[in-house]
């Protein structure tokens, strides 16, 4: 482990520790320098706290205390985990319609299909009353029928 020391002119160094006790020479300033020993190792530092006279206990108390006031407090709930923040930015154009929701659109080729089934039905009905079935009124349903499947599958009005 290096050893690290400072000149008084507030130069820093760090030497090996085969250099401890050796004497140098600033470089910055020219004032004379001796390396100082290297600091204790953590091992040796625990080996001599082990090796010392243990500490006198403390004496007794005239009565043994309660055990209650002795048990170690239980253990404090902890709070709970701040919720993630998120972010506000704008967005392009482009990412913005993907996280809006989808519009309901109703395309005109679905309103005529629409009319054109309420207009069959009609005529249909009306043709009943009057004792006569036409032979066009389904069509004309089936055929607003078929504009409405269209419309709302989204293919193009011919």
């Amino acid at each position: 482990m290096p050893i690290a020391f400072a000149c008084d002119c507030g130069r820093a160094f760090s030497v090996a520790d085969a250099h401890a006790g050796k004497r140098t020479k600033c470089p910055a300033c020219g004032a004379a320098l001796t390396v100082p020993a290297a600091p204790a190792d953590e091992d040796e530092a625990y080996r001599l706290l082990a090796d010392g006279p243990d500490p006198e206990p403390p004496p007794a108390s005239r009565r043994d205390p309660d055990p209650a006031v002795l048990a170690p407090a239980p253990p404090k709930k902890a709070p709970p985990a701040p919720k993630p923040q998120r972010l506000h930015r704008s967005r392009p154009a482009e990412e913005r319609e993907h996280y809006q929701r989808p519009r309901i659109y109703i395309s005109p080729g679905v309103l005529g299909g629409l009319a054109s089934m309420v207009f069959g039905a009609g005529w249909f009905f009306v043709g009943l009353a009057a004792d006569t079935i036409y032979l066009y009124a389904p069509v004309v349903f089936f055929l607003g029928l078929v504009a409405v499947v269209r419309g709302v599958l989204g293919h193009p009005e011919d």
